[in-house]
């Protein structure tokens, strides 16, 4: 670990932290999908896979796939799955303080294909709306009450998460293939 950093880390969570001793902690604490090389015999400027066993850039640039490394875990055991992904991304952008995805405001996951999956849309406040009858399109407090909801008590089980997350709109997916292989795909096309 850098011990070079004299002072404490302001924050250690990784959506929130930008002061350079919060980025020691968070390279040593957390992974991301993709990762700078910090091998002492690898370029630092060149990306390689973290989370993921591979990627790849489609569309131009605007379709990127990542497949989700198999058998990785949190420290308690727990896989690592596609909704984790969603989580983590949802709630980085709810927390408003999202560095680097500012082009995306939704994520939802979709499971109408014959793989399961994640959506990154721009319409979050649509699928609450359509799933729930509630007016979350003209209500930003419903939209803020339903996630404030759905990050507090997350179950990818729960069928109206589900059906949340599974709402069509402009996405990136991410889905879930079998035998423990996952993908990510991000496009900022319209639907």
């Amino acid at each position: 670990m850098d011990d070079s950093f004299t002072y404490t880390p302001d924050a250690l969570d990784p959506a929130t932290g930008f002061y350079g001793a919060d980025i020691a902690v968070f390279f040593n604490v957390f992974q991301q999908l993709v990762e700078f090389n910090a091998t002492p015999s690898g370029t630092p400027t060149t990306v390689v896979p973290g989370l993921t066993t591979n990627w790849t850039i489609t569309d131009n640039y605007k379709t990127y796939i990542f497949r989700i490394r198999p058998n990785v875990t949190f420290s308690n055991g727990d896989p690592l799955t596609v909704y984790d992904v969603w989580f983590s991304f949802v709630r980085e952008l709810y927390l408003g303080q999202a560095v680097g995805i500012s082009n995306y405001t939704e994520l939802t996951v979709n499971t109408s294909t014959l793989s399961t999956g994640l959506i990154l849309p721009w319409g979050i406040r649509h699928a609450i709306q359509e799933v729930t009858g509630l007016p979350a399109t003209t209500n930003i407090n419903i939209t803020e009450s339903v996630l404030n909801n759905m990050l507090s008590n997350f179950n990818p089980d729960n069928s109206t998460q589900r059906a949340i997350m599974s709402y069509p709109t402009k996405r990136t997916l991410c889905s879930t293939l079998p035998r423990s292989r996952s993908t990510c795909s991000s496009t900022t096309s319209s639907s």
